[in-house]
């Protein structure tokens, strides 16, 4: 045991040297390899937090082109929708069935002194009840639709006079066919 203890008096001073530098620089050398892959490990922390920064604003951006091109899908598939529903309306006026000229003549014909209380439209058939304040306001009615080419056989199937009223009036009823064209 006494050889162990007395190791540093069993060795020469030039190996005694030579044995300390050898720890001295092994010593520095492993303190340098330490300090150097802590300094590289620092500059690849700084710039992985820097890209982890950089991928957040990107993903940031990203959502936001993402929702807006969500919402571009939508609109487009609403546009497509309305669209249809406007060619849809489009063809039904433009259809000869649309009784919409035919209300329009039917209201045209009548003067400001007419009051209409129904007017029917069904398949070709025409039914209007209204009243007016002489018969030839009605007769003028009947004439007019008549110049319209919208409608044959118009005649005035019912009238009778208002007794209700204070002044003279007239309710008739307008029979006739719509000209489907």
């Amino acid at each position: 045991m006494a050889f162990i203890t007395n190791f540093t008096n069993a060795v020469s001073p030039v190996v005694q040297r030579n044995f300390f530098r050898w720890v001295l620089f092994s010593t520095l050398a492993l303190l340098i390899t330490i300090s150097a892959l802590i300094t590289a490990t620092y500059f690849q922390v700084k710039t992985l937090k820097r890209i982890r920064r950089e991928e957040q604003q990107l993903a940031l951006k990203t959502n936001t082109c993402q929702t807006m091109l969500d919402k571009k899908t939508n609109l487009e598939k609403t546009v497509c929708s309305l669209k249809k529903q406007q060619d849809t309306i489009q063809k039904r006026i433009a259809s000869p069935k649309n009784p919409l000229d035919h209300l329009q003549a039917l209201i045209a014909a009548c003067s400001e002194d007419i009051t209409i209380d129904t007017i029917e439209l069904q398949k070709k058939q025409v039914c209007m009840i209204a009243h007016a304040p002489s018969m030839a306001d009605a007769t003028q009615i009947v004439e007019r639709l008549k110049a319209s080419n919208l409608f044959s056989n118009i005649a005035i199937t019912t009238i009778r006079q208002d007794t209700k009223s204070e002044e003279p009036s007239y309710s008739f009823t307008i029979k006739g066919s719509r000209i489907l064209s």
